[in-house]
Parts: C-alpha cells; sequence; structure tokens
C-alpha cells in the first residue's frame, strides 16, 4: 500500500484487514480484499488470496494462482495498483561458435490483474538486440522495439529514444496475456566486444532508468543469466472484474464497497474500484472500514 495509505490507517489505528485475519506480512501491509492464510473469509476470492514466505528474510508477501510461477508483492495500493516483477527474456552470444543462450518470458494474470499501460513500458536493451512482445487485450498483439550500438559505444543513451543501446515502448490497454523474446539479427557476431547479451522486458516506468542501468552493466555475464535470470519491477493495475458500477449500482448483495463509500469504473479493463467518501479514511471494501 502506498505510504499515504499507510499513515493514514496508523494514524486512525483502523484494521486494514477482516477481523481475525494476518494484517502484515514482514513490514508489508495486507488490506482486504487481498489477504492470506487459508480462512476464505480474509479474501474475496482466490484471485486476491496471497501467501507468506517466512523462510526469507524479511518475510516476503507472494501472489498464489500465478501461472508462469510465484510473484513476489512489493506493494499494495487501495487506488487500484499492486507492485511486482517479471521476469526479463535475453538473448546471450556464448562465446563458442555462434552458440546463443535464450531465455523467454511469458504470464497469463489472474482475473483482477491487468498489466498497467500508464505505469509500464516495454524496453529493449543491448546491440544488435530485437525484443518482441505480443499477447492478448481483448485481441491479439505485436510490438517491436530495437536497439543496436556504435563502434565506440560506452553505455546506453537514456531515455532510450534513439535505440543506441536502448530502446522503449509504451503498451496498450488490457493485456492479461503477454510472451517476451528477443532476436539479434547478427547472432552478436559485430558487438560481442561492446555487450555480449541482449534483453527484453517490461518495467515501471519511474525505475526504467536504473533498471536499463543495471542490465547494460550485465551484458557480459552470461553465465549468471544463464543460471539465475534477470527479474525486473512492474506494476499491475487490479480491480473488482467483470462488472461496472452502473451494473453493481443499488444491488448491496453484489457490490464489494462499504459503507461511506462511493464507486469509480477501472480505466483499465472492466471493472471497478472502490474509495472512502471525502473526509474518511480508511479501507473502503471493508463493510465499516471508512471513518
Amino acid at each position: 500500500m502506498t505510504t499515504e495509505e499507510a499513515k493514514a490507517a496508523a494514524s486512525s489505528k483502523l484494521s486494514l484487514a477482516k477481523p481475525g485475519c494476518q494484517e502484515k506480512c514482514g513490514n508489508l501491509s495486507i488490506p482486504y480484499p487481498f489477504g492470506i492464510g487459508d480462512e476464505p473469509k480474509c479474501f474475496l476470492n482466490e484471485d486476491f488470496q496471497f501467501f507468506c514466505n517466512t523462510t526469507s528474510d524479511p518475510p516476503q508477501l507472494m501472489m498464489m494462482h500465478s501461472i508462469s510461477d510465484d510473484k513476489p508483492i512489493l506493494d499494495i495500493s487501495l487506488q487500484g495498483q499492486v507492485a511486482t516483477t517479471m521476469w526479463a527474456a535475453s538473448e546471450c552470444y556464448a562465446g563458442e561458435g555462434n552458440d546463443l543462450v535464450v531465455n523467454t518470458s511469458s504470464w497469463e494474470l489472474p482475473e483482477p490483474y491487468m498489466l498497467s499501460d500508464t505505469r509500464n513500458r516495454f524496453i529493449t536493451v543491448g546491440c544488435d538486440t530485437s525484443g518482441i512482445l505480443d499477447g492478448y487485450n481483448g485481441e491479439a498483439f505485436y510490438i517491436g522495439c530495437s536497439s543496436g550500438c556504435l563502434n565506440d559505444t560506452k553505455e546506453t543513451l537514456l531515455p532510450c529514444d534513439n535505440g543506441l543501446g536502448c530502446c522503449q515502448s509504451t503498451i496498450p490497454k488490457g493485456i492479461t496475456g503477454l510472451n517476451i523474446s528477443t532476436e539479434s539479427i547478427f547472432n552478436f557476431s559485430y558487438t560481442w566486444n561492446i555487450n555480449r547479451c541482449g534483453y527484453a522486458f517490461m518495467c515501471d516506468k519511474d525505475l526504467m532508468a536504473s533498471q536499463v542501468s543495471r542490465l547494460w552493466s550485465m551484458g557480459n555475464n552470461v553465465k549468471y543469466l544463464e543460471n539465475f535470470g534477470i527479474q525486473t519491477p512492474i506494476i499491475l493495475d487490479w480491480a473488482i472484474r467483470n462488472k461496472t458500477c452502473e451494473d453493481v449500482g443499488g444491488m448491496e448483495d453484489n457490490i464489494v464497497c462499504g459503507n461511506n463509500t462511493y464507486c469509480t469504473n477501472s480505466t483499465n479493463g472492466p471493472g471497478y474500484l472502490c474509495h472512502c467518501l471525502q473526509g474518511y479514511q480508511g479501507n473502503p471494501y471493508l463493510p465499516d472500514g471508512c471513518q
């Protein structure tokens, strides 16, 4: 949750979780409709069910029911965003003939979540590298982004607008499934002395500069990429899906919003969000969460 939301909740001493449900994993608050544990009352449905990995230090909140793999949850905002990570796709020249080490990345998102089109960018980093993003947002889409290097290229030129060492592209709304891959036209045969690896990845645009610099600096670390891979921070938009405020207006049994709240439609895919009325604070998804 955002710092402002956490401060407001702390100052009002209002619980953000349902009674009897765990409120935190490590230092991260877990506001309903999200929840952890096996008690169904603690989360709206299984797509909002997380688990707390207590074997890590500090404990790490993780997303369940993700088809690809468990995802770490870095932050939850009741304004409709979840911060998490996604694997980058990569392709590296291994130095033996023209052998390449290739990693692709894909994700089918659970129903409440869509990639944020306003907060994320699709980025390619490397020399002789094309990044490819394809997927589904109600219809199939395809995005390509290519970057190259001059003989004396020492670093990428941010903000990656000219394709020298990196490039970036905006993404469409409504992405529920995606695949990321890379291609090298010449198998890095002309640029391996500058950078042996190329990457394509989604990234929170506010953290793009640090992530581009990090991946560029790892451009010759083929073994690490082959054995461990790279994850980058992204933002998901979430909502109570497949109904609008108009659909649920006046239907108390079908709307999730509590007392002293109002409803707004999601700006990324069908769905709605709940908010406390002006002058109230707390969790609008609890029956009496806004005080």
